[in-house]
């Protein structure tokens, strides 16, 4: 998306600056080939397009994100943490109350895992 629309702004504003040279060879070239295109009197008014160009890449992706961070507000907080269980083969809790832990009363009222 980026792309397009850098190659279009560009386009449309190199077009009357450099109406003798082909455009898709500055497509094929990238930006180190600006300066190889343009004459030294033309290269200020080029890189001058080529700098607003960019410039609306970069609003592009600023406003994107502008409407990523709003849309992520209607978003539902939900606890993606797994709940621990009871482990097989111990009952009631019995080994971790004598090793110190929580007990399972101690765990049914505290499931914000708070300590």
């Amino acid at each position: 998306m980026g792309q397009a629309l850098l190659q279009s702004k560009l386009a449309t504003k190199l077009k009357p600056i450099l109406p003798n040279v082909d455009l898709s060879e500055l497509a094929e070239g990238g930006a180190t080939s600006i300066r190889e295109l343009a004459s030294s009197d033309e290269l200020p008014a080029v890189l001058g397009a080529y700098n607003d160009s960019m410039r609306s890449v970069w609003y592009l992706a600023l406003g994107l994100a502008g409407l990523i961070l709003l849309a992520s507000f209607g978003l539902e907080w939900k606890n993606v943490k797994g709940q621990k269980s009871a482990e097989p083969g111990n009952e009631g809790g019995k080994e971790e109350a004598e090793t110190g832990s929580l007990s399972d009363v101690d765990r049914t009222s505290n499931k914000d895992g708070e300590t």
